[in-house]
């Protein structure tokens, strides 16, 4: 039982610090911000895959290739 326990516990730690997972969301606003003035609206459709950047389950270089792959779905 203790087992399972310690089990859940260390899937439930975050992958990143919390100052890595700021420094990550502040990454994602900008490029948000940088895009809007751009006249590109965000995508709620593509939240999941900042949220999964931000978490630290994906990388930078996994973002646009995940975007694209979401958008080719559609």
């Amino acid at each position: 039982m203790a087992r399972a326990a310690e089990a859940l516990r260390i899937d439930t730690l975050p992958l990143l610090s919390e100052v890595e997972m700021d420094r990550r969301r502040l990454m994602v606003r900008k490029a948000h911000h940088t895009n809007q003035l751009e006249g590109i609206e965000p995508d709620p459709d593509m939240d999941h895959v900042f949220e999964s950047f931000i978490r630290g389950e994906i990388e930078v270089t996994d973002l646009i290739p995940r975007i694209r792959a979401l958008q080719a779905l559609r």
